[in-house]
């Protein structure tokens, strides 16, 4: 069965997110792969996004992870542990690589990413604490799902 894409930042993307997140929670949870005490704090905002996204140029993005429930919201978070700003193109790029089995981008993505950086469409600042194994699966699975 072919996965359903949706395109990048949108309302259908950020809800898709926030399934996927919620998804992972729940089943590390099950498992026994997340415990209630980890905790982890993100904001992605992305900009000069097309109008018909935002009419504002701008989404944010914050996930909230604490006692064992996952949060998504679409404004910025105090004192995230990993803050990622990033132009758009450059965001929509990324979003659609795989990383290569694990916590590191592939070497595509490592390269788009420290071109983006040099250029200032990119700024990734954190993670300050390791991020919960838990979430590590979140960005191939929306990979799959963006467009």
């Amino acid at each position: 069965m072919k996965q359903e894409k949706f395109e990048v930042g949108s309302q259908a993307w950020i809800d898709e997110f926030r399934r996927v997140a919620q998804g992972l929670c729940e089943e590390a949870l099950a498992v026994g792969t997340l415990s209630k005490d980890e905790s982890f704090r993100l904001v992605e905002s992305y900009y000069d996004t097309p109008a018909h996204i935002a009419p504002d140029g701008v989404v944010t993005i914050s996930v909230t992870l604490e006692n064992g429930t996952i949060e998504v919201t679409e404004e910025a978070i105090d004192a995230p542990n990993m803050n990622i700003r990033g132009a758009y193109p450059v965001i929509t790029q990324l979003a659609k690589l795989k990383h290569d089995g694990g916590m590191m981008p592939s070497a595509d993505a490592q390269a788009i990413m420290r071109k983006a950086c040099a250029l200032r469409q990119l700024i990734i600042i954190g993670p300050d604490v390791p991020k919960p194994v838990a979430l590590l699966p979140m960005h191939d699975l929306m990979a799959e799902r963006s467009q």
